[in-house]
């Protein structure tokens, strides 16, 4: 009985290797076609805009831009300068408010020196006036004391008449009762006249005293107000106050100055700027936004028709560019439908859930697959 050797033949073996290599290829491009299903957008996504809070910086008054310190895309803190604006009617008028501070002032200078020079010759008069008040008042009253004196002594003469008169009487003989109608004597009436008149002297002579005090009291009372009355009456006080005024006015016009340097509010990337040096901004017109890549979100507008499906809350799959998937949820829908379209349509406001959203220009556009 003989034996037979079973040794494989070459063409089976090559079969095997065929078999192998046809079964690997067609694993690998049914795992490309996977992959590449699983990567492409399901039917009926949409596309939606990345935003983010935005703060609008506008100019306050119409001016030009004259600088801006901060660059497209830089991230900027709460109060970083962004931009000085030039306001050239601004200008014009703080110029024009220094001129005339300086012609008041000059102004106020001449009147100041008319007023001094009032103010001395005032002065010198009324001196000489007090002066003359004071020899008439000394005079006054040094005749005062002669007729004092002059009175004194006709009083003491009019006691020796007196005491004459009454010793007169003849020694022994009774006077008859027609003593009783005896004429005056010559001399004692004469010496009660003197007397009556330097008394009425020293009454007039009171009275010009007492207005040569109140004279001087007057003098006194208007040189303490003299240099008011002479300022109010050349103008001092008026030119003073008009000074004053304009450089309150200066004041508040140089106070604008600094409002014309524009600083952030918050925190924030800058956008593009609509605005450059040396162009011209009107009252409230937008020169730059800022946008706040913490509060970044999706801005999609859906069809009416499904807007049903995008509740709030509801989970969405988002796709990014770079074909990278994230996660996000509908945050908003709108109030009212959006007639920018032949269709009505709906926006919805989408946030970001689970992983960080990656960091890309504000409007770029992500891919918004329907919910399931």
């Amino acid at each position: 009985m003989s034996t037979v050797s079973a040794t494989p033949s070459p063409q089976s073996g090559r079969t095997s290797w065929l078999r192998v290599i046809l079964f690997g290829g067609a694993a690998l491009l049914a795992g490309m076609a996977l992959s590449g299903r699983l990567q492409q957008p399901v039917a009926d996504s949409q596309k939606g805009t990345l935003q983010a809070k935005t703060n609008v910086i506008a100019a306050g008054r119409p001016a030009k831009i004259a600088e801006l310190f901060v660059a497209e895309g830089d991230v900027v803190a709460p109060g970083t300068p962004l931009l000085r604006l030039m306001d050239d009617r601004l200008s014009a008028k703080i110029a024009s408010q220094k001129q005339e501070i300086e012609a008041r002032e000059v102004e106020l200078k001449k009147v100041q020196a008319q007023a001094e020079v009032d103010l001395q010759w005032r002065h010198r008069e009324l001196q000489a006036e007090v002066f003359e008040t004071q020899l008439k008042s000394a005079g006054y009253l040094k005749e005062k004391i002669n007729r004092q004196v002059e009175q004194l002594a006709w009083k003491e003469q009019l006691t020796t008449v007196s005491l004459a008169s009454s010793n007169s009487v003849t020694e022994g003989l009774i006077r008859p009762l027609s003593f009783l109608e005896e004429p005056p004597n010559p001399a004692r009436l004469q010496v009660l006249l003197k007397e009556d008149a330097a008394a009425s002297s020293i009454e007039a002579l009171d009275v010009q005293i007492k207005l040569c005090e109140d004279r001087m009291a007057e003098l006194k009372q208007l040189g303490a107000t003299l240099e008011t009355k002479i300022r109010t009456s050349v103008g001092v006080d008026l030119a003073e106050t008009r000074v004053k005024q304009s450089r309150t006015e200066l004041t508040a016009l140089e106070e604008q100055i600094p409002g014309l340097t524009i600083t952030s509010e918050g925190h924030g990337r800058v956008g593009l700027w609509a605005k450059h040096v040396g162009e011209a901004v009107a009252a409230g017109e937008t020169i730059v936004e800022l946008h706040d890549q913490e509060q970044r979100f999706l801005m999609l507008h859906v069809p009416s028709a499904l807007a049903g499906e995008y509740r709030t809350g509801v989970k969405l799959s988002l796709i990014f560019p770079g074909q990278e998937r994230l996660a996000g949820a509908v945050a908003e829908v709108g109030p009212q439908t959006l007639r920018n379209s032949d269709e009505p349509m709906v926006p919805v406001r989408i946030t970001s859930i689970g992983r960080i959203w990656p960091e890309l220009a504000i409007g770029t556009r992500v891919i918004v697959e329907p919910p399931r």
